[in-house]
């Protein structure tokens, strides 16, 4: 299932998208793809967040129902998304991916009752990880890609390196987490005891 913002009148598209999506469809949905990097919202930022409200709101009822297993999200312009008690409902998820465009991608709270998401992607110019932000254990693959990460690179390492399913885990990347990228993935080769930090 994709929804897609851009064409005009896009708060009105979205209204009707997601509200037919809890109707109709929230038991056999199992990808999810928004997007709306293209999407213009009213400028006053009250229908941008409206519409983090409706995507929100039909994530967690999608998730709720257990059958949805991968979203994609591309994110437009400014928009903000707050990833925080809400995405408890996802417990089914397997893959998150969300991406963003000159916007702001918040993560807090516990993401470890996201007990089968194995792929976590994150790229936006904003990312910003609260101190309190526990991963889910069940990760195999972590990309978290920013212009100007803002978060406790120190409290990541340790999570970063609790997540035992990304075998051969190079946590020397984490030194350089609070400057651009980090990515990885169960592909990485072992590591050497001297490698490990």
């Amino acid at each position: 299932m994709a929804i897609e913002a851009g064409t005009g009148n896009d708060i009105d598209m979205l209204r009707v998208a997601t509200s037919w999506l809890m109707r109709r469809a929230a038991g056999s949905v199992q990808q999810l793809s928004v997007d709306l990097q293209h999407a213009e919202f009213d400028p006053d930022c009250e229908e941008r967040e409206e519409a983090v409200v409706l995507i929100t709101a039909t994530l967690a009822a999608l998730g709720a129902r257990g059958t949805l297993r991968q979203v994609s999200m591309q994110l437009g312009s400014f928009t903000m998304l707050p990833l925080g008690a809400w995405a408890a409902a996802l417990s089914g998820l397997q893959q998150l991916s969300i991406a963003g465009k000159e916007g702001r991608i918040s993560v807090s709270g516990d993401l470890r009752g996201l007990t089968a998401l194995q792929s976590l992607e994150l790229e936006d110019e904003d990312v910003q990880l609260a101190a309190s932000t526990q991963l889910p254990p069940s990760l195999t693959h972590f990309k978290l890609s920013s212009s100007s990460y803002v978060g406790d690179s120190s409290g990541l390492a340790p999570q970063v390196r609790r997540l035992t399913l990304i075998a051969g885990l190079r946590t020397g990347m984490l030194a350089a987490c609070s400057g651009r990228s980090l990515m990885l993935s169960a592909a990485a080769p072992p590591l050497t005891t001297a490698e490990r930090l």
